[in-house]
């Protein structure tokens, strides 16, 4: 799924918005999720789930091939948690 199939949904099941209003809901929603994970590092939706930041450290891995080692820097990514409900 991709942001304009969520666009389509919205247009499609909840009449009364044109597509381009759909198209300015989802971007809100996006700008705001992304606002909240930089703020707080955490974001909860009510019986939907939580979104959070995971950080994962450097490490040295070796090509299994060539046998040359490679270094993966520390990272940040975004996790997904589903509510109980």
């Amino acid at each position: 799924m991709v942001k304009k199939d969520i666009v389509n949904y919205l247009y499609y099941n909840h009449g009364g918005f044109s597509r381009k209003e759909c198209q300015w809901i989802v971007d809100v929603f996006f700008d705001f999720l992304k606002s909240g994970l930089k703020e707080d590092r955490k974001v909860t939706l009510s019986k939907f789930g939580t979104f959070y930041v995971k950080k994962y450290e450097g490490r040295k891995i070796y090509h299994p091939i060539t046998k040359k080692e490679i270094k993966i820097e520390s990272h940040h990514t975004v996790s997904f948690r589903k509510s109980k409900s």
